[in-house]
């Protein structure tokens, strides 16, 4: 099915749309191969571990995060980038009011339906970072080295 957004979006014009937590977010453009959103966190609110089969590249546009992504943690402010592959266990902490722009390929289809996307699920213990990743669907674990 093809599927698109607008050719301009005007986010003045816009609602933020609330998730929870102190985190809200835009849909700046998307097509069936790429999405951007703009994601606004208060202080101390998170994006909890997960993992998903997109690439996704996110622009700090300002404030401070604590990025986990594989294991390892980086602080990074506005103006810095994070690169996640497909796959790999990620998160963040806010550490100072901010705002990040991510960019997803393919489209997130859940962020669009709210469907069942092949998301992948977390067994194990994450604090200790002895976890097992594997895709829902298959049970298979995917990339040997998120296997502790």
């Amino acid at each position: 099915m093809k599927r698109f957004s607008e050719k301009f979006i005007l986010t003045d014009k816009m609602e933020w749309e609330n998730l929870g937590g102190g985190v809200s977010r835009k849909f700046l453009g998307y097509d069936n191969q790429i999405m951007m959103v703009q994601v606004k966190f208060e202080e101390g609110a998170e994006g909890m571990p997960h993992a998903h089969f997109h690439t996704q590249s996110t622009y700090v546009a300002q404030g401070k995060f604590e990025f986990t992504i594989d294991g390892e943690k980086q602080i990074v402010k506005g103006g810095d980038g994070v690169y996640i592959e497909p796959n790999l266990l990620h998160g963040t902490k806010c550490l100072e009011a901010g705002m990040l722009i991510d960019v997803f390929s393919p489209v997130r289809e859940d962020f669009l339906e709210g469907e069942k996307c092949p998301i992948l699920e977390i067994k194990g213990n994450y604090e200790n970072e002895r976890i097992k990743v594997v895709d829902y669907r298959t049970d298979i674990p995917r990339h040997r080295h998120q296997l502790y």
